[in-house]
């Protein structure tokens, strides 16, 4: 079966915790199943057989759509911000 997943985070320097929000489930899999150019945030494409992870593969395509998707939401945050009609001091 194959899961959607982000990369939550890599803990001890060995494990990394991908959350599968569309089934609800987290899983921790040995960081060496991961792609070394995967980051946190980023989306990836694991094959479960089992229960166990047996592949995870990072998926360019979500990881950079909702990287641009932040973006924009950050962009939107600052420009309403600069608009704040108060002063900080």
């Amino acid at each position: 079966m194959e899961v959607k997943g982000v990369l939550d985070r890599i803990e001890d320097d060995k494990y990394a915790v991908i959350l599968a929000e569309e089934i609800g489930r987290e899983y921790i899999v040995d960081k060496n199943k991961i792609s070394h150019d995967t980051r946190p945030g980023d989306w990836v494409v694991m094959t479960e057989k089992n229960g166990k992870i047996v592949k995870c593969v990072k998926d360019k395509n979500e990881s950079i759509n909702n990287s641009t998707r932040v973006e924009n939401k950050m962009k939107r945050i600052r420009f309403k911000s600069s608009d704040n009609k108060f002063k900080k001091n």
